[in-house]
C-alpha cells in the first residue's frame, strides 16, 4: 500500500430510509435479514470519519459519504474513476431471498433509501441503482481497475455459493470488477468492535505495515483488550 496522494472513497452512517434515529431499534450486528429494520449503525459514521482523518494526515484525496447521499448510485458511479480504496461500512446480507437463482443476486451491501425494498419481498424482484440494494451481480459489471483495496465493513461479505466453478459472491464481484484486494467478513460483526477494528487496521497501515500485518495487529490489539475471537476473527483479506 502507498498511502499518499492517493483518492479514497468512503460510505458510513447510512440513512436507510426510515424514521429511525441513529441506533434506535437496531441491534449490535451489521447482518440483516429479509424484512429487518435497517436503523442506522451507531458506530458506522465514526468509523468512516476516523479512517478519513487518517488518510488526510497522508495527503491523500478523501472523500466521505453518509446520510441520505450515501446512495447506490453513489457507489456505482465510481465506475471507472480508479479509486486506490473503497471502504463500505453498512449492513450486509448472504441469501437474501429464495426469489434469486442467479447465486450473485444473493449477496450484497445496502445503502440509502434501501428500506422499502428490503422490507417485503414483493420488492425483490427490482434489481436497478435506484432501489439501494447493491448486489455481487451489479458489482461485477462495474469498472474498478486500479483499485488497491475494498474493505467491505459489514456482515457476511466474504461469503458465497458454492459450486464446481467456485464461489459465487461479493469477493468474486469485487475481483471480476478489478480490484486487487479485498477485506471482508465471514460471519456477523459486532458494530462497536468493529469500528475499533477498523481504525486499528489503517493505523498499521499509516505506520507502513502491508495489508496481511496490518490486519493482524488490529485483531490482536483487540484480542489483548479482552474482546473474544467472535468480534474481531471474522475478518480476512483476499489478494
Amino acid at each position: 500500500m502507498r498511502l499518499a496522494a492517493r483518492n479514497a472513497v468512503l460510505w458510513g452512517g447510512i440513512d436507510y430510509g426510515n424514521s429511525d434515529s441513529p441506533g434506535s431499534g437496531v441491534s449490535q450486528s451489521r447482518g440483516v435479514m429479509r424484512g429487518d429494520i435497517l436503523g442506522r449503525l451507531p458506530n458506522s459514521l465514526s468509523e468512516v470519519s476516523q479512517i478519513a482523518d487518517l488518510l488526510l494526515e497522508k495527503d491523500n484525496r478523501v472523500k466521505v459519504i453518509s446520510g441520505s447521499s450515501a446512495t447506490e448510485r453513489s457507489f456505482t458511479v465510481r465506475s471507472g474513476k480508479r479509486d486506490y480504496i473503497l471502504h463500505v461500512s453498512t449492513h450486509g446480507f448472504f441469501h437474501d431471498s429464495g426469489c434469486f437463482t442467479n447465486p450473485m443476486q444473493n449477496s450484497g451491501l445496502l445503502f440509502a433509501d434501501s428500506q422499502r425494498y428490503w422490507a417485503t419481498d414483493s420488492l425483490v424482484s427490482s434489481i436497478s441503482d435506484v432501489d439501494g440494494i447493491l448486489r455481487a451481480d451489479e458489482i461485477a459489471r462495474l469498472d474498478l481497475n486500479g483499485c488497491r483495496l475494498v474493505v467491505l465493513s459489514a456482515c457476511q461479505t466474504g461469503l458465497g455459493e458454492y459450486n464446481s466453478e467456485g464461489v459465487y459472491g461479493l469477493q468474486r464481484a469485487f475481483k471480476s470488477a478489478g480490484a486487487q484486494s479485498i477485506l471482508m467478513s465471514l460471519w456477523s460483526v459486532d458494530d462497536s468492535a468493529t469500528r475499533e477494528l477498523m481504525v486499528a487496521f489503517y493505523n498499521g497501515l499509516i505506520d507502513g505495515r502491508n495489508l496481511d500485518d496490518a490486519l493482524a495487529a488490529a485483531q490482536n490489539s483487540l484480542r489483548r483488550k479482552g474482546y473474544s475471537p467472535d468480534k474481531w476473527g471474522a475478518f480476512v483479506i483476499l489478494n
